[in-house]
């Protein structure tokens, strides 16, 4: 989809340049930071509805954003869903943990009734209805979300239902362990993966599992970012809610920025 990109004004620009020309990076001629960089929607456009839903979705596809983010899990049957946390009770206001529920019973809680009664039909959905949902429109950070509770089997079921349905080019997987990635690669060597951190990387330090390094925004600094891209990364960054931390991300050079609002970022 294409985006609609605010200009920057002349200073930033002009300090962004600077930037980049003593990093060394290459982009095209007149090319903006902008107009380059990649907008995740963080679990769906989750500042209008219902985090990890497919309604989230289909609102995030109407901003133009590039890619959405979200959190797999598994339910007590087995099956491969969509949900953040381990405990249902913060989101839904319902007891228990996400893997003491079948899939047929999570389906029968509103995973975020705080969002008012717009969302009162908004389900847990599992993963093969959001990429089913997703396909040939918009690209997926599927987030790989270990809780000690999944079958031994869960990373190859998430790989392999990104085969089955014919999405290898538009999905990556991302987790903060950085076992699961090389599982994944074990797997399928030519599927996207990203490591997760929300402490402090060396950039120097070889990931050949990674393909992308998502830093939390604290972490982004010039020096950071480019010496992951150094290495042949691509630098995302979360969560980007404020024109304070989206200036971090520009004069940083991040390549994805991952947001709860994809249609008023930028």
């Amino acid at each position: 989809m294409m985006k609609i990109r605010k200009r920057v004004a002349g200073a930033a620009l002009l300090t962004f340049a600077v930037l980049l020309a003593s990093s060394g990076k290459s982009w095209a001629a007149g090319e903006t930071w902008e107009q380059r960089v990649e907008i995740t929607a963080h679990r769906g456009n989750s500042s209008q509805a219902p985090d990890n839903t497919l309604e989230a979705f289909e609102s995030a596809m109407k901003t133009g954003a590039d890619w959405i983010e979200t959190d797999v899990t598994q339910s007590k049957d087995g099956i491969l869903v969509l949900f953040h946390d381990e405990d249902l009770g913060p989101a839904t206001g319902k007891q228990g943990k996400i893997w003491e529920l079948t899939f047929e019973e999570l389906r029968q809680i509103n995973p975020k009734p705080s969002m008012g009664p717009s969302f009162r039909d908004a389900r847990v959905p599992s993963l093969s209805e959001a990429m089913d949902l997703c396909k040939d429109k918009i690209k997926m950070n599927l987030e790989i979300k270990v809780n000690g509770h999944q079958t031994a089997d869960f990373v190859a079921r998430v790989v392999a239902m990104v085969r089955e349905k014919g999405m290898d080019d538009q999905c990556m997987i991302t987790s903060f362990q950085y076992s699961v990635l090389e599982q994944v690669k074990a797997l399928a060597p030519g599927l996207k993966t990203g490591l997760i951190t929300n402490t402090a990387i060396d950039p120097a330090q070889p990931l050949p599992a990674a393909d992308y390094v998502m830093l939390n925004v604290s972490l982004t600094i010039p020096q950071v970012v480019s010496g992951l891209q150094a290495q042949g990364k691509k630098v995302g960054v979360w969560t980007v809610n404020d024109g304070t931390a989206l200036e971090k991300c520009r004069l940083a050079g991040a390549d994805n920025v991952i947001t709860d609002k994809p249609g008023t970022i930028l």
